[in-house]
């Protein structure tokens, strides 16, 4: 699970413990949709700070997975690329 605190993003492993994401970000709302990026991972924007993309232990920004992004609809069993 991931949230936006202020200007920090944090994740929850455990259940109960949340521990700030490295990196400085706007203190603005985020959307957040699941997809692949060489794996699961879950694609954070904002309009200020653009994309990132979270895969359970470290936060890259978009521009580094140009041609790597689908989106998954896990629900339904079906990736777009």
């Amino acid at each position: 699970m991931v949230r936006s605190v202020g200007t920090k993003l944090q994740y929850n492993s455990s259940g109960t413990i949340w521990t700030d994401i490295s990196g400085s970000y706007a203190d603005i709302e985020w959307s957040a949709a699941n997809f692949v990026v060489n794996g699961a991972a879950l694609l954070l924007v904002n309009p200020t700070n653009g994309g990132y993309y979270w895969n359970g232990s470290s936060n890259s920004n978009t521009s580094n997975a140009q041609g790597k992004i689908h989106h998954h609809r896990q629900s339904e069993g079906v990736c777009s690329q």
